[in-house]
């Protein structure tokens, strides 16, 4: 079962929002504070906790307040006729309670219908609210908890024990999926209470959740339900709560496996969460919004964002994302150092292929390991505006040389199998230092010699101020130079040149 509509009538903010159609896999919300997203949300959630609305939500002279839900089944084929009744489930809020009805118009004297448990695993829904903090979790580690489907984290020690079993059907995926977001496992191990949860130090040492921070919390509760749910809705309000942005591009991309077999409904603030979420084939995106009635009575609207460049660029836009104009630039490249960069953007480009001038942005990614999702989030960005086809194989990745680079390269090449290979590259030089001009042959060789990484760092950037400073000051000699010592660098501009229209 997924949910394919909402329409909701005189409750709160909506005078009348008008039917809104869901996609089955990935549906984003946005708009500002107290636009009336949370609203959308617990107006779903109410099937499965039905406390979350009540009479003082019935909007201010607003009659028949109602909220319709639209619904399908996997295979309606399958269902028998006595269970499957109407597509569309109402309910009333009435002044002493809120009452559901399935039928198709949801008239109040129709059959009455009862709420999703809120226990696996006949529960429907995985709620994640934005008051999801918790104090205390409980350490009595039992079925009843292990089951519960909350809007809190109490039961999380019980869930994670359940994980921690080898011989639980999820137990490898549910710890791969932990290293790979948290960067660390999160078991279970014995309390005075019951068990705990979190990071087993050694013998006799342990680190629980509690004691860590609340992102860490939220993260295992995302992980260990999304392993679990099969044929799900998810509704998540702020889903960037607390969570480190690497990690939650982590989480995004777990998201987006397991949306093949469940339904998420999630608010959002951020423009990372917009990006990689909208930019999945069949997801959409609603704006929500608000304004006031004559100064006074808030109306909120729902809209949803049609797929043009110009309005999911607005979107990201309002949500903080710093855009340039993707009609100037032709092409990318994107450069492991900041000393690459500077280096090829403010001479090499000029001086060898100045066509190559207001045509190609370069970047840098700040080192090796943020190379990959450096590229990850332009092309997630060109899938998201419908601009991927235009600069496919328009963007370039180039890495210092070495064994771990050409590792991060074949990866690229394997991961992004319908770009060409040769917009993946290494240079032959493992530091971009090396090809300054032979005059600062010997500080590069003692920057390089640095062992403490940090140290490294800011010497590079002491030598790089003063190459450029040289550079600026002696034009001529500096382009004569470079064109020796940095021939291969020259060579791949060139190359990218004669790529980009």
């Amino acid at each position: 079962m997924w949910i394919s509509s909402i329409e909701l009538n005189n409750v709160r903010g909506f005078v009348s929002s008008g039917e809104i159609t869901f996609s089955k896999k990935i549906n984003l919300l946005v708009g500002p504070n107290n636009s009336g997203k949370s609203t959308i949300i617990k107006g779903i959630l109410n099937l499965q906790h039905p406390s979350l609305f009540k009479s003082s939500d019935k909007r201010e002279n607003g009659k028949n307040s109602t909220v319709r839900l639209g619904y399908k089944m996997p295979d309606e084929r399958y269902i028998p006729k006595e269970r499957y009744w109407h597509p569309y489930i109402h309910y009333h809020i009435n002044d002493s309670k809120v009452q559901l009805y399935m039928n198709q118009q949801g008239t109040v004297g129709d059959m009455e219908i009862h709420t999703f448990p809120s226990q696996e695993p006949n529960n429907f829904i995985y709620p994640f609210l934005s008051s999801r903090k918790t104090v205390g979790l409980i350490e009595d580690v039992r079925k009843q908890n292990t089951d519960s489907v909350n809007t809190n984290f109490q039961s999380l020690n019980s869930k994670v024990d359940r994980m921690s079993n080898p011989q639980f059907p999820k137990h490898e995926e549910y710890l791969t999926a932990c290293k790979d977001i948290l960067g660390f496992p999160v078991t279970s191990f014995a309390s005075t209470n019951g068990k705990q949860s979190g990071i087993i130090v050694d013998t006799f040492k342990n680190i629980s959740l509690e004691s860590m921070g609340d992102g860490v919390m939220h993260l295992v509760a995302f992980i260990e339900n999304l392993c679990i749910a099969k044929g799900k809705l998810f509704l998540i309000e702020e889903l960037e709560n607390d969570i480190h942005p690497k990690a939650l591009k982590k989480l995004l991309q777990l998201i987006i496996k397991k949306s093949e077999d469940n339904q998420f409904i999630i608010s959002t603030h951020s423009n990372i969460v917009t990006k990689y979420l909208g930019s999945e084939s069949d997801s959409k995106i609603f704006n929500v919004s608000m304004e006031l009635e004559d100064g006074r009575l808030p109306i909120s609207q729902i809209k949803e964002i049609n797929n043009t460049k110009e309005e999911r660029i607005k979107i990201l836009a309002d949500l903080g994302y710093e855009l340039w104009d993707y009609e100037v630039w032709k092409g990318w490249l994107i450069l492991e150092e900041s000393s690459a960069e500077r280096i090829i953007r403010d001479f090499l480009v000029p001086w060898f292929q100045p066509s190559l001038i207001g045509k190609l942005r370069t970047v840098s990614a700040n080192g090796l390991s943020k190379v990959e999702l450096s590229f990850e989030d332009f092309r997630r960005l060109f899938s998201f505006i419908h601009l991927e086809e235009a600069y496919r194989n328009k963007a370039w990745v180039i890495t210092d040389g070495g064994a771990e680079s050409e590792a991060i390269v074949k990866k690229l090449r394997e991961k992004f199998t319908t770009w060409s290979p040769d917009n993946f590259s290494t240079f032959t030089k493992t530091d971009f230092e090396q090809y300054y001009p032979e005059r600062f042959s010997d500080k590069v060789k003692q920057v390089l010699s640095i062992k403490d990484k940090q140290h490294k760092r800011d010497a590079k950037k002491v030598l790089l101020a003063e190459v450029i400073d040289w550079a600026k000051a002696n034009d001529e000699i500096a382009k004569k130079e470079f064109k020796l010592s940095a021939k291969e660098v020259i060579e791949k501009i060139k190359d990218i040149s004669s790529k980009v229209a």
